[in-house]
């Protein structure tokens, strides 16, 4: 059996694709371009991507696009899809922007992984509840198909900053599967996906800070495989910025493969 090779979607593609995962709560279409807004919540869903033809020239559509999100009181925030290795401004869109001033930041790497898909689909398997390993720091996971109060308890800071508004996004997904990390009886650890379009897109990767250094995070990211792999889900994508070596370094040796990179740019002030 033939391995599900991501290669074979571009990088415009499959951000369009992405979408889904992180979906804004209002959008706005400037020909292909999709301009997105979620009450500031997230570089993805506050950002304009300029995927395919704006309908007008390019200078015009940044123009129309800024002036949107300053209906908003949002600066204006582009996602600027790009190969691995390249540079922004060597994009036909990146040299206008550059031109207009604009300033490129947070490179962030796409990166993709096939599932583990089993031979025969079987009943997910769901972990005891925390506690009923005796073994001190015995990680235990579970999979609910919405995120319950221990997934809440072990969210990021700044997700439970902003939790009214993750709560409408999340609603927003279509089908959804919420990972909770326990260790040692309490919640130390979350992930959610999103399935869409045969992919299965990982998002909110969190460890609690105290709990780091537990395979908290490997756990999830294998769970995350498996919860894929049973719903016949061939390909895999996460983002992480590329400056979090600790988290690229556990990906790629799981197997994960980067795909694309992408910028976010905005106008200097």
């Amino acid at each position: 059996m033939t391995a599900p090779d991501a290669s074979s979607i571009g990088a415009g593609a499959l951000q369009v694709l992405m979408t889904a995962g992180m979906p804004p709560l209002e959008s706005l279409r400037l020909g292909d371009w999709l301009l997105r807004s979620a009450n500031g919540y997230t570089g993805r869903a506050n950002s304009a991507l300029p995927v395919g033809d704006p309908g007008m020239h390019r200078s015009d559509a940044i123009d129309r696009l800024s002036a949107w999100y300053g209906e908003r009181r949002q600066p204006a925030l582009i996602q600027l899809p790009h190969p691995t290795d390249g540079d922004p401004q060597d994009t036909e869109l990146g040299a206008v922007l550059a031109q207009h001033d604009w300033r490129f930041f947070t490179r962030t790497l796409v990166m993709t992984k096939p599932s583990l898909v089993p031979a025969a689909a079987h009943p997910p398997v769901t972990a005891p509840p925390p506690g009923d390993d005796p073994r001190p720091g015995a990680v235990r996971l579970t999979v609910t198909g919405a995120p319950t109060d221990g997934w809440w308890v072990s969210a990021s800071p700044r997700a439970l900053e902003h939790r009214e508004t993750l709560v409408q996004v999340l609603a927003r997904v279509p089908e959804a599967a919420y990972l909770t990390a326990y260790l040692n009886d309490r919640p130390a650890g979350h992930a959610r996906l999103a399935f869409h379009d045969g992919w299965s897109g990982i998002f909110d990767v969190h460890t609690d800070p105290v709990a780091r250094r537990s395979g908290i995070a490997t756990a999830l990211m294998t769970e995350a495989a498996r919860v894929a792999g049973e719903r016949r889900i061939p390909l895999q994508y996460l983002q992480v910025a590329a400056d979090n070596a600790a988290a690229v370094g556990l990906y790629g040796s799981l197997g994960w493969v980067v795909h694309h990179a992408y910028h976010y740019a905005t106008p200097e002030v």
